[in-house]
């Protein structure tokens, strides 16, 4: 009884869809027990006893249905059900006739047929388990055979009970009627249950991803604001220890000052690691495009690179395709970080040999192109194991060899999303003991399909010595430059002379120190700045229309020293021009040319 009652129980909270399908096959199984139960009640009441033996067979069919039902096997349960139901009806029809009758029994598991397919179909997606159209020709061929039977061949065995002749009538239209509507109703209910059960998933799995967004960007909005909350600090700390390098110190002070400022670029270092990973993840990373001269990016990075680099056996190598195109338009912040992102990378893992930044071009189209970039080094090289958790978030490899080695493991995953927000893909090829080459390639707009022709301009490492004869302690000279190595070069070789330079990292703090009538005996611009480049700060400067503004000379520095470049330097605005890396003999000359004679003191 226990069983029956949790049947009862079942049934009564019965809620269809394809998850309970197998408690709907055991109330139908529990059902046709029942009707054939009272099939053999009305029978032995008419002393029918040969029928009533008959329907034994059926119950005793229908308990296994019960059985597999219960361990869900649907497939086997709809095979009996149908088994029984066409054998059950054939079996009618030759002892009984009443082919219209029976036949229709036929007919009745039709629907059943087709939502068991669809049942199955859900529940092993991608299997074809289950064959409804085939069953469905099977019924067919029953139920005409059916009622060739009864049209043709005399019944064997006839009823004289008028009465149960006309109950049996009776309940079998209801049955077959019941079976057909209730086979559809349950079709149709089936499918809008699961309707519904299709959109309650799909708007749970959008509230668990906007979920997931959300905690996503409350975890990029932590590490955000504590990396400004530790770098507002740090700037201090590392601009302090600037400014106390240049003092006269011991020879002790100035190796603890070193190891300070070295720490503090480390640590500030990891830190903007984990900002800009922070902001990528989020998507607040835009790409922002803008034109620029490739042979002043590169010149950058290499600035930076040898400055890093130095005090260690490493020979720092740049290897330009003079087919690359003088101006081209693309995001030039994001491209020196991937670069210097690689060769800092290298420089971690390189303690002797060379490393060699190449570039190529491989043109795409009339406008655009690929910038084809590799860093290839002599370091100790990747294990082929630990390939793939190079541009995993926070993992680097080889731990246990690498332990003394600075960083997030951060750098080549920014590397990596940048590279692939552009458009390009990135790669890497080592031989452990031996070294690695990274190369990445980007695709970029062509403003200006010149030659760049950086070898040619770059210049040598070795210079004739050059003497200074003279000062200028009293000039007032302003240096406009975004990238701060190149600050401090130029605040380095204008002291050789004397002069302490005021020094601005953007266009714009340019203009407005002029706006506010700060008076300046001459003015060296960076040319390639983010927001406002330099010739167009120059323009604002004259714009402002004082005289001290229209008569101020300003000098370019840029590392295009090719041919043109002066002439447009001229026409924005500018006086004169000194390409980069800035030669001392060429200094000394713009600052007698430009700065008052009363100054200069020989």
């Amino acid at each position: 009884m226990t069983g029956i009652a949790k049947l009862w129980n079942r049934a009564r909270h019965f809620k269809l869809n394809i998850m309970n399908y197998d408690v709907f096959l055991q109330i139908c199984a529990v059902l046709l027990v029942l009707i054939h139960l009272t099939l053999m009640a009305v029978l032995r009441l008419g002393g029918e006893t040969f029928l009533e033996r008959l329907n034994y067979v059926s119950v005793g069919i229908y308990l296994i249905a019960f059985y597999h039902a219960r361990k869900n096997r649907i497939r086997t349960v709809f095979y009996i059900f149908v088994t029984e139901v066409l054998v059950y009806s054939a079996v009618s029809v030759y002892m009984l006739g009443e082919s219209t009758q029976f036949g229709l029994y036929c007919l009745a598991v039709i629907p059943f047929n087709f939502l068991t397919g669809f049942v199955l179909e859900c529940q092993n997606p991608g299997k074809k388990v289950f064959h409804p159209i085939v069953n469905f020709f099977v019924i067919c061929v029953f139920y005409f055979a059916e009622l060739s039977i009864g049209n043709f061949y005399e019944p064997v065995y006839v009823i004289e009970n008028l009465s149960i002749i006309n109950f049996l009538r009776v309940l079998n239209m209801l049955i077959n009627i019941m079976c057909i509507l209730f086979g559809c109703s349950v079709l149709g209910m089936i499918a809008v249950e699961n309707t519904m059960t299709i959109k309650h998933n799909m708007e749970e799995m959008e509230r668990l991803m906007h979920q997931a967004e959300a905690s996503n960007e409350a975890k990029s909005a932590f590490l955000a604001n504590m990396s400004h909350e530790i770098r507002t600090p740090m700037n201090a700390i590392c601009g302090m220890t600037d400014m106390l390098l240049d003092e006269n110190l011991t020879e002790q002070g100035r190796e603890y000052a070193a190891t300070i400022k070295s720490s503090g670029e480390g640590l500030l270092s990891i830190i903007n690691d984990i900002l800009d990973f922070s902001k990528i993840e989020s998507g607040k990373m835009p790409i922002i495009p803008e034109e620029y001269y490739f042979s002043s990016m590169i010149h950058d990075v290499m600035t930076l690179m040898e400055v890093r680099v130095k005090g260690k056996p490493v020979d720092l190598v740049a290897s330009v395709s003079d087919n690359v195109p003088r101006k081209l338009y693309g995001d030039i912040g994001r491209v020196k970080q991937i670069m210097i992102n690689i060769m800092g990378n290298a420089m971690k893992f390189t303690h002797e040999g060379a490393i060699t930044l190449s570039v190529s071009w491989r043109q795409e189209s009339e406008d655009t192109g690929w910038m084809l970039v590799s860093v290839a080094d002599t370091g100790i090289g990747i294990r082929e194991e630990d390939m793939d958790k190079l541009f995993h978030s926070f993992e680097q490899v080889d731990m246990k060899k690498n332990r003394g080695v600075e960083g997030t493991g951060l750098g080549l995953s920014i590397s990596k999303l940048l590279v692939e927000n552009m458009g390009g893909h990135i790669k890497v090829d080592s031989e452990y003991g031996k070294g690695s080459t990274f190369s990445f390639e980007i695709l970029q707009k062509v403003i200006d399909a010149a030659p760049c022709e950086y070898s040619k301009n770059k210049k040598g490492v070795e210079r004739k010595q050059f003497v200074i004869d003279f000062k200028a302690p009293d000039a007032k000279v302003l240096v406009v430059d975004d990238n701060k190595v190149n600050l401090r070069v130029a605040t380095g070789l204008l002291r050789k002379f004397g002069i302490v330079p005021d020094l601005v990292d953007n266009g714009q703090d340019s203009v407005d120190m002029i706006r506010r009538q700060v008076k300046y005996d001459l003015v060296f611009m960076d040319h390639m700045m983010p927001e406002m480049d330099g010739i167009e700060a120059a323009r604002l400067i004259r714009a402002i229309g004082t005289p001290d503004a229209v008569r101020l000379p300003i000098v370019a520095l840029s590392a295009n020293a090719v041919k043109g470049m002066e002439a447009e330097f001229l026409v924005g605005g500018m006086d004169d021009f000194l390409p980069k890396p800035i030669d001392l003999e060429m200094l000394s000359n713009i600052l007698k040319k430009w700065l008052p004679h009363d100054l200069i003191q020989q």
